[in-house]
C-alpha cells in the first residue's frame, strides 16, 4: 500500500527495513545511536536538531467534558499506574498497599483525597490485590473503562502520578502533571518520564546490580523492585507536592 506512492519525508521510528523500500526525498530510519543517553534526546540526533520539544499531548474541551461526575466530586485525586509490561520492573502490590494508606493519611495532601487507578482491562487482576486492602469509598478504578483521550482528560484533574515504568507513565508527565516513575530494571537515564513535572525515583540497586549479570534472563518474571522502600518513595512525593 505504501510502495507506490512517492513520499516527501519517511520518518520510521522502528527501523524496519520497509523504509528502504519507499521512494522518498528525505528518510530518517531509526538506528541505535547512543545508548547512554535519552531516548528523546537520540531521537533528536535521529532527526538531526539539538532540540525536541518536551511531549505534551493536547486535549479539547470537549474531551475535557466528559471527565466523569463521581471524579470530579474528588479534590484531591492521586493517580496510580501500578502495572507495567514487564513483571521485574513491578513494584510490589503490598507496597502500592502502604504507600496508598500512607498518602490518605497525609493531611498536607488535603481532604477529600481518592485514589484513582489507571490502565487497561489486562492490568485489572494485579490492580485487585491492591484494591482488596483499600476502603472502597476511596478508590476509583478506570482500569480498561477508558480510551487514551479521556485517560489523559481525567490525568490533567489529578494532583500527580505514581507509577512503574511505562507507557502510561510518560503519558502522565505528557499530560502536565506532576508524575513520579518508579524505577529499577530499566535505565532512568534512558527512560525518565520527561517534562517541567517530571521525576523518579530508583531502587536502592542499581540498573547494573540488577541487570548486570552475563546470564541475566530478561523474559525473567522475578520481581526486582523490592530494594525501592515505602518511605523513600513517600518522601520523594512530599518534596514533590512540597
Amino acid at each position: 500500500q505504501t510502495f507506490f506512492n512517492k513520499w516527501d519525508i519517511v520518518i520510521d521510528l522502528r527501523g524496519s527495513i520497509i523504509a528502504y523500500f519507499l521512494f522518498n526525498k528525505q528518510k530518517y530510519v531509526y538506528k541505535s545511536i547512543k545508548k547512554n543517553i535519552h531516548r528523546i534526546d537520540e531521537l533528536a540526533l535521529l532527526m538531526k536538531t539539538k532540540y525536541l520539544p518536551i511531549p505534551s499531548i493536547p486535549v479539547l474541551k470537549k474531551d475535557m467534558k466528559k471527565v466523569s461526575k463521581d471524579f470530579s466530586k474528588s479534590k484531591t485525586p492521586i493517580a496510580i499506574g501500578a502495572s507495567a509490561n514487564w513483571p521485574a520492573k513491578i513494584w510490589p502490590s503490598k507496597n502500592f498497599v502502604k504507600l496508598i494508606k500512607m498518602l490518605l493519611k497525609e493531611r498536607k495532601l488535603g481532604k477529600k483525597k481518592s485514589i484513582v487507578f489507571f490502565g487497561s482491562s489486562k492490568d485489572l487482576k494485579n490492580i485487585k490485590k491492591i484494591t482488596k486492602h483499600l476502603k472502597k469509598s476511596r478508590v476509583i478504578n478506570f482500569c480498561g473503562k477508558l480510551n487514551l483521550i479521556e485517560v489523559i482528560a481525567h490525568l490533567k484533574k489529578c494532583k500527580i502520578f505514581i507509577g512503574n515504568d511505562s507507557g502510561l507513565m510518560h503519558i502522565a508527565s505528557a499530560s502536565g502533571i506532576p508524575t513520579l516513575g518508579l524505577f529499577g530494571p530499566s535505565l532512568e537515564s534512558r527512560y525518565a518520564p520527561k517534562g517541567n513535572n517530571a521525576h523518579y525515583i530508583r531502587t536502592k540497586k542499581t540498573f547494573r546490580q540488577l541487570t548486570g549479570a552475563k546470564n541475566f534472563d530478561w523474559n525473567t518474571k522475578k520481581n526486582l523492585m523490592n530494594s525501592l522502600s515505602v518511605n523513600s518513595v513517600f518522601k520523594k512525593i512530599k518534596e514533590i507536592l512540597g
